[in-house]
């Protein structure tokens, strides 16, 4: 099985952590960045250009959710946040969430009880706009109400088979 842990730094918005369990993984640890300055010991860095140059935010989801034609070529897929520093090989990852019956996995949010919580947090550490945040919630609200009291899963760690 071939496997590459991937991440997405566009715009400077976070640095760039070394993966020290890349030592003993046999993935393939490629960071898509815009910033041709960037380097590291761990990472391959791929030089991409954003989606959205006006919404580097966007951009990146574009890539963290739809990946990238280098992606293509590998068999399993862990794309994780610039801000995340694995204690785990990319190997152990896969087994623990990709049982034989799962194609996609994310963790559950470790300290968030409902997505209601999650909108709020967004709103008050301002990750977004108020409107667009709101307009969402209302949708929510409208057609899935009870998604609002579920436990919201936490976006820094998506794991897939391609």
């Amino acid at each position: 099985m071939k496997i590459c842990l991937y991440t997405v730094l566009l715009g400077g918005y976070d640095a760039l952590l070394d993966q020290p369990v890349a030592a003993d993984s046999d993935a393939d640890f490629v960071c898509f960045t815009d910033d041709p300055g960037l380097v590291s010991d761990t990472w391959r860095i791929e030089l991409i250009e954003p989606v959205f140059p006006q919404d580097i935010h966007r951009s990146s989801r574009v890539y963290k959710i739809l990946g990238h034609p280098a992606l293509d070529e590998y068999d399993v897929t862990v794309c994780i946040d610039a801000s995340v520093r694995l204690r785990a090989t990319p190997e152990r990852i896969i087994e623990e969430f990709l049982t034989d019956d799962v194609q996609m996995a994310l963790a559950a949010h470790s300290y968030r009880d409902s997505v209601l919580d999650e909108f709020d947090e967004v709103v008050r550490l301002n990750y977004d706009d108020r409107g667009r945040v709101y307009e969402q919630l209302t949708d929510y609200a409208v057609h899935h109400p009870d998604a609002l009291s579920a436990k919201p899963l936490w976006g820094g760690l998506l794991i897939r088979r391609r």
